[in-house]
């Protein structure tokens, strides 16, 4: 990519393009090994991958600096950017690569939450998941209305946690797995997954993945199951939602935490950005990777065309 970025959004446009959106980055001032880190904080930067040449080109910024928010596809052909650390949700036209302001969406929670997990519902509903109150990590979730502004409670999770992944499963549940929590001073990362059903607004739980993680991500391949990649670990897995299980695939060729993890449409994952390196020495990457579900393999993304 252009910009190295973590807690970026992404979301697969129609015409098989992929928009990487804001984020947040550091800067080292020599080498990343033996560098002092400036912290740069959020940043409102966007650029578009087109799979059918391997290169990256940049399109108009953010109408603000946004780390960890979700981006999604409207029927209308727009992209919703929501949540996060911003402040307001925006919307990004594809056919003129600019963004405009969709309003503020600070009054879509009841209670504080920080590094809180989003996901969409069917008819424009919000799924805020957990977090963190400023005190103690939370299991409650309520439900955003896209439509009306207005928010409500449902039905909390088996366990409190923050800074999980969450995706909508092809049946319209939501998986959640890792994140940070557990009681009081036994705080630490989670490897348990549980899953939300909207039609009941209640939770059940999905096992366990081999590794805890944080900072992760997930994606619903073409045939259902769930890709799980990062979060400290090159180990990836995945989750079969028909049977409930858990198994091995093949390791990323960098290991990363707060990347993005995108479908293609031809069913391969690109996976983009994050934190890489050794443990203790993570750095904002630039690099790209592609997954291919059909041979279990990953092969490196060309450079950005600069």
């Amino acid at each position: 990519m252009f910009d190295p970025r973590r807690h970026h959004g992404a979301v697969l446009l129609e015409d098989g393009r992929v928009l990487v959106s804001g984020g947040m980055t550091d800067e080292y001032d020599l080498h990343p090994e033996d560098a002092r880190l400036i912290w740069l904080g959020s940043i409102a930067s966007a650029e578009v991958y087109d799979p059918s040449t391997e290169t990256w080109s940049l399109v108009g910024g953010m109408t603000e600096e946004n780390g960890a928010h979700l981006l999604e596809m409207l029927e209308n052909g727009q992209v919703l950017a929501i949540g996060g650390l911003g402040a307001s949700a925006a919307l990004y036209e594809p056919t003129s690569g600019t963004w405009v302001s969709a309003g503020e969406a600070t009054s879509r929670n009841s209670e504080t939450r920080l590094w809180d997990t989003t996901a969409l519902l069917a008819e424009g509903k919000v799924l805020f998941i957990g977090g963190f109150d400023g005190s103690a990590h939370i299991d409650s979730v309520e439900l955003w209305d896209l439509l009306t502004g207005l928010s409500s409670s449902t039905g909390s999770m088996i366990g409190a946690r923050a800074a999980s992944t969450a995706t909508v499963l092809t049946d319209g549940r939501v998986l959640v797995t890792g994140g940070y929590g557990g009681p009081g001073s036994g705080a630490g990362t989670l490897a348990s997954a549980e899953i939300y059903d909207p039609t009941s607004g209640t939770w059940s739980g999905a096992g366990e993945m081999a590794h805890s993680r944080i900072d992760h991500t997930m994606t619903v391949l073409q045939d259902g199951r769930v890709l799980v990649v990062g979060g400290g670990s090159k180990a990836a897995e995945i989750y079969d939602p028909s049977t409930g299980s858990w198994s091995k695939a093949a390791r990323t060729i960098e290991r990363r935490e707060a990347h993005t993890a995108t479908l293609l449409s031809d069913g391969r994952v690109l996976v983009a950005g994050g934190a890489s390196g050794t443990s203790g020495r993570e750095f904002p990457d630039t690099s790209a990777e592609v997954y291919d579900p059909a041979t279990d393999s990953w092969t490196p993304s060309t450079e950005a065309s600069r």
